[in-house]
């Protein structure tokens, strides 16, 4: 029992401090009855430890015809050539595929999963996660196919989703979730469901400056007025967080 315990304390303790799993279990105490015993414990740390963020597929995301794309590799292109390297997430970690457990819509163009009995139709999604094997922390972001509309949709898309990366990897991630309301008569009540938690309300502010600096304005079908985040009905739900995505919404060249 003294080996088991041991075993489940080193992994947990690897999993936690971002150390080897298998070199964990180990020194806590390798016994073959052990291995069942952890299992749960490693599912459980995995299951929690494993964030997913999108961009929901609403009018105020889409952008009118723009610049085509071209070949796909163009997504992984604008990231290293425009938003540089960004901790936890390689090139080769962005995909124009529906993230696992979800499907790519071939209609709608849009990537389709399920949140418990939720739907989520998305432009793009990111997801984070800890190999509970070498201990490390990895991004990955889903583009949808719909993403791929133009060279300023996708630039849109990827700029959201890499905040969601910064994000993910910040001491912030959990306060990122925290849920948000609006009282009936502030301008961000029309959009609550964008701006459901701290994190979508920091990245949608983002994204609205973003899309303002790069001059696309017009190509927006809907938007969320800059009333909602430069008057007196402005939050402060997390000033850190704000900080953190300071110059996210710089002006790139798309045609690189």
């Amino acid at each position: 029992m003294g080996s088991v315990q041991g075993a489940i304390g080193g992994s947990v303790d690897a999993l936690v401090n971002g150390r080897n799993f298998a070199k964990g279990f180990y020194t806590g105490g390798l016994a073959g009855a052990a291995m069942a015993a952890v299992s749960y414990t490693v599912n459980y740390f995995i299951t929690s430890r494993s964030i997913t963020s999108y961009m929901e597929a609403s009018d105020e995301n889409i952008l009118s015809e723009g610049t085509p794309v071209g070949n796909r590799s163009y997504a992984r292109d604008l990231y290293k050539s425009q938003f540089g390297q960004q901790k936890g997430l390689s090139s080769n970690d962005i995909y124009n595929r529906a993230v696992p457990g979800g499907t790519m819509n071939a209609k709608t163009g849009l990537i389709e999963y399920y949140e418990g009995n939720e739907k989520i139709e998305a432009l793009g999604v990111t997801n984070t996660k800890k190999d509970f094997i070498s201990g490390k922390i990895k991004s990955k972001i889903y583009l949808a196919n719909k993403a791929f509309n133009s060279r300023e949709q996708l630039a849109y898309v990827l700029q959201h989703e890499l905040n969601h990366v910064r994000i993910h990897w910040s001491d912030f991630a959990s306060a990122a979730l925290n849920k948000i309301s609006f009282k009936i008569d502030e301008p961000g009540y029309e959009y609550r469901s964008k701006l459901n938690n701290v994190g979508h309300y920091y990245i949608e502010e983002s994204g609205t400056n973003f899309i303002s600096n790069n001059g696309w304005q017009n190509m927006r079908i809907q938007y969320i007025p800059d009333r909602v985040f430069n008057t007196i009905w402005y939050h402060d739900f997390n000033e850190a967080i704000k900080k953190l995505l300071i110059g996210t919404d710089k002006k790139i060249n798309i045609n690189f």
